[in-house]
């Protein structure tokens, strides 16, 4: 079970799998191997990986296609670190409701969402990121729980309440915390996709939102599916 200390919570007692081994996942494992010496720690990327510690599990695949295959309710308690340079949860989703063979596709934002959320900023077709920064965060903010790290100003409301409540019609909208588990490094349990997937499928038609947050930052996307009868 995690344990809130401070801002960051302890994930002593859980495994990790760190999605993608770049620059980001570089630093996050060796944000985790200092907290967490003893953890088992899997990295996964599509390319062969160099310089990895000789205790850390490698391996070499497609993170969102070894995801939809490893998340399971046997490994439920695992953390997911995403550190690949997409929405790893809505991929994920479109993943494992295409393996349903359901029709998915991704769909314009509404600008009236856009006019409730912090800088937005459009990445692509139905992706957007919103911040409540203006500036680059510090790389090892610990998320504190009262005052900006950066600015010394108190902290405006969690982005992830923030976009639970919007205003999005007759969508729905899904949100996944992103929690603080070392300095600059988020993630949440395996549990929270499988969770999500067992809702979505008690409706065989809809558009959503689903989005990636901690407190400051995140990722949104929107989707219709139709899942055959």
């Amino acid at each position: 079970m995690a344990i809130k200390k401070d801002s960051i919570t302890d994930f002593s007692d859980s495994d990790f799998c760190i999605l993608g081994c770049g620059r980001f996942g570089r630093i996050a494992l060796a944000e985790l191997t200092r907290p967490y010496p003893t953890a088992h720690i899997r990295v996964i990327d599509c390319k062969p990986l160099k310089d990895i510690p000789e205790n850390i599990e490698v391996i070499t695949c497609d993170a969102v296609e070894w995801l939809a295959r490893f998340c399971t309710s046997d490994v439920a308690d695992t953390v997911i670190i995403p550190a690949l340079p997409i929405h790893l949860a809505a991929e994920w989703l479109k993943k494992k409701l295409t393996e349903q063979q359901a029709e998915v596709n991704t769909i314009n934002i509404s600008p009236d969402l856009l006019g409730g959320l912090p800088n937005p900023l459009h990445l692509k077709e139905g992706q957007i990121a919103i911040s409540y920064a203006d500036f680059i965060c510090p790389s090892n903010c610990p998320e504190p729980e009262s005052t900006c790290t950066y600015t010394g100003k108190p902290r405006p409301t969690p982005l992830y309440t923030v976009l639970q409540k919007a205003d999005v019609g007759a969508d729905k909208t899904y949100v996944i915390r992103s929690q603080q588990i070392a300095p600059g490094v988020g993630g949440f349990r395996a549990e929270v996709l499988l969770n999500l997937f067992n809702d979505i499928k008690k409706i065989s038609e809809g558009t959503l939102y689903i989005g990636t947050t901690c407190k400051c930052h995140g990722i949104v996307d929107r989707l219709y599916y139709s899942l055959m009868s």
